[in-house]
């Protein structure tokens, strides 16, 4: 697997550029903190990154030091030389009209090329999107995973990579104890004002509601457990497990978006936010079943 950054996230508008350039800061340093992945690293990104070295977004405000910062990062996690992927040129349009580009001839040139390559198929591409296409959507190739939002995004691709401990710098992820059972709050810090949103939208619904646990439970290691949602089918309940001889279960609560805490026996051990804070205490009448 490998990673290629939108052009979006790095060459924008100065329409907005605040929010920009500080969500690319946002998408690099989650990069490099938690992702053991590299860069696709072509010739024309090393071109586009050798521009930004010598005049690293000089048109923008923000400072040197900030700006040095994210392409030092970036170099950081790239393959060696010796691995550098030549793209060829494509004339005919490779990306799709309703996927928003810089109007720049040198980065539409790269943009195209770059889809071509990640269409084939034949690479296992992490594509991180820039803001002005987090809402795009279209399934492209089944290697082909996008980012919509590192914080933000519910279902997402990256949950599922926390999941399963897959690329993953397990020594920046923290492991969950009865304790402290959801202890990767900077990894759910927006979770919760997306839950607030949906009350006061109106949208606080079960699906969503189960879509903010789940996304919350990956992004702390734990697992779907099929076998335990299925025995507890009696109220509207999803289980997720840490590990196959679990300590700690999770039941999403889809009444009022929380976590509910349960130890190996099934027993409550507590209601907790999204960023693992108790709420609630232990309750009977939220224990789980975990034996027929």
């Amino acid at each position: 697997m490998r990673i290629v950054l939108d052009p979006q996230l790095i060459w924008f508008d100065k329409k907005d550029e605040e929010h920009e350039f500080l969500y690319l800061r946002e998408v690099v340093d989650f990069i490099h903190k938690y992702l053991d992945i590299n860069y696709l690293l072509t010739d024309q990104f090393l071109q586009l990154l050798y521009m930004m070295a010598k005049d690293p977004m000089g048109e923008y405000r923000e400072s040197s030091e900030v700006k040095n910062d994210i392409i030092s990062k970036i170099w950081k996690s790239l393959d060696g030389l010796d691995d550098v992927i030549y793209l060829e040129d494509i004339e005919e349009l490779q990306i799709p009209d309703s996927f928003k580009t810089v109007k720049r001839d040198d980065i539409k040139k790269y943009t195209n090329n770059i889809w071509k390559l990640m269409s084939d198929g034949n690479q296992e591409i992490l594509f991180f999107l820039g803001r002005q296409n987090h809402n795009w959507a279209i399934v492209i190739k089944e290697k082909l995973h996008f980012v919509k939002h590192v914080y933000r995004e519910l279902n997402s691709y990256l949950g599922e990579l926390f999941s399963e401990g897959e690329v993953i710098k397990q020594e920046s992820v923290i492991k969950p104890t009865k304790i402290n059972p959801l202890p990767n709050a900077e990894l759910c810090k927006e979770y919760s004002e997306i839950r607030v949103a949906f009350i006061e939208n109106g949208e606080g619904t079960i699906s969503n509601f189960k879509s903010l646990g789940r996304e919350v439970a990956y992004r702390n290691g734990y697992q779907f457990n099929a076998g335990l949602t299925r025995i507890n089918n009696s109220a509207i309940r999803e289980i997720y497990s840490l590990g196959s001889e679990s300590k700690i279960h999770l039941s999403i609560d889809i009444e009022h978006g929380a976590v509910e805490v349960c130890d190996a026996d099934g027993h409550h051990m507590g209601e907790f936010s999204y960023e693992g804070k108790l709420l609630d205490g232990p309750k009977q009448n939220h224990d789980i079943k975990v034996h027929r």
